[in-house]
């Protein structure tokens, strides 16, 4: 059972849709249950510090009891790395946390992260195009995650948030 972005505008008299009546009642039938959640956005406001962020109090409740129910996993799943996820998430340990975009994961005590040498070799020729980037604007920052990049530009002007951003694609392409 896939369930994705249900559209909760429509509400009947208890305040359920019928896409969201029959999303429940598939969810209800399955015999496991995984709940794939993400991170910035979602169970966290939007912030211009990444590392401000932190989940909104309902939505740690409510991940509290997905984690108590029988047969159902709960990811969360961000672009974040592990680690900083991990500090800013306040997830139970039993949750899956998957971060990096996928690249990287923690469960049950385990983590785990996989880069060829020149895969290493290419993140690292992006870090540095984008370092310089970085260095060159005013209120532009460069976040390192394990196999990635962000280049935050919302307290930058829109000129040099527009360049920073042109600049930063030029040099993905390129490496």
């Amino acid at each position: 059972c896939v369930v994705t972005d249900v559209d909760v505008t429509e509400r009947d008299e208890e305040g359920l849709g019928a896409t969201v009546r029959t999303a429940i009642t598939r969810i209800a039938a399955t015999e496991a249950l995984l709940v794939a959640l993400d991170f910035d956005g979602t169970l966290a406001r939007e912030v211009d510090d990444p590392l401000d962020a932190r989940p909104i109090p309902s939505a740690v409740s409510a991940i509290k009891r997905l984690v108590a129910s029988p047969l159902t996993t709960v990811a969360l799943v961000s672009g974040r790395g592990i680690a900083n996820l991990a500090s800013v998430s306040e997830a139970p340990d039993a949750v899956l946390l998957v971060g990096s975009h996928g690249v990287e994961f923690h469960h049950d005590g385990q983590t785990g992260l996989v880069l060829d040498a020149h895969e290493q070799s290419k993140l690292e020729t992006l870090r540095s195009a984008l370092d310089r980037i970085a260095n060159e604007y005013a209120g532009v920052r460069l976040e390192v995650k394990p196999v990635g990049f962000a280049l935050h530009t919302r307290v930058a002007t829109s000129e040099h948030a527009t360049e920073a951003a042109s600049r930063s694609r030029a040099e993905a392409v390129a490496a």
